[in-house]
């Protein structure tokens, strides 16, 4: 094609692009935003807190740092948390009832759970269950998943027995 030469598009083939391009553009746009973004206010567990309490009895002992990125003071309300050892063959372990406490805008809170007696010791998986309140006032529902790479005995980390 020479220089100043433009060869005229039909609506119809614009139309078609237009179909083809249109869920491409939208799906990859949107997918990758709501994958990478975590919720305003989300646990972590804190390394320095993720123990086991062994001997008898046995309980395991998470630290949970919780996060607001909200520009308001939330209130969280723990429904569940269980852990999920890693060894096969072992049941979940539960934490006893529900807790609630507030985070102030923008910062973080640690908290701290001890499990109901277990026969379990194995390194494992943490999923919390929760809500909390945001900036407008409704509730949100949220579930985590949080893991470690090892799991010490808490006098490891000096964490004193249980009952502490």
């Amino acid at each position: 094609m020479s220089e100043g030469t433009t060869t005229p598009v039909s609506r119809r083939t614009v139309a078609k692009g237009a179909a083809w391009a249109a869920p491409v553009i939208l799906g990859s746009a949107a997918a990758p935003a709501y994958a990478s973004s975590p919720p305003p206010v989300a646990p972590e567990l804190d390394p320095q807190a993720f123990c086991k309490h062994p001997g008898e009895p046995k309980r395991y002992h998470v630290g949970v740092i919780w996060q607001n990125t909200l520009p308001c003071e939330t209130t969280v309300t723990i429904t569940a948390i269980q852990l999920t050892p890693n060894a096969s063959g072992e049941p979940p372990v539960t934490f006893p009832g529900s807790t609630t406490f507030s985070v102030s805008a923008n910062s973080t809170t640690t908290q701290v759970y001890d499990s109901n007696l277990t026969e379990a010791s194995s390194n494992g998986t943490v999923t919390v269950q929760y809500t909390y309140t945001d900036c407008s006032g409704t509730v949100v529902t949220e579930t985590a998943s949080l893991s470690a790479a090892s799991l010490p005995p808490c006098q490891q980390l000096r964490i004193s027995d249980y009952p502490h």
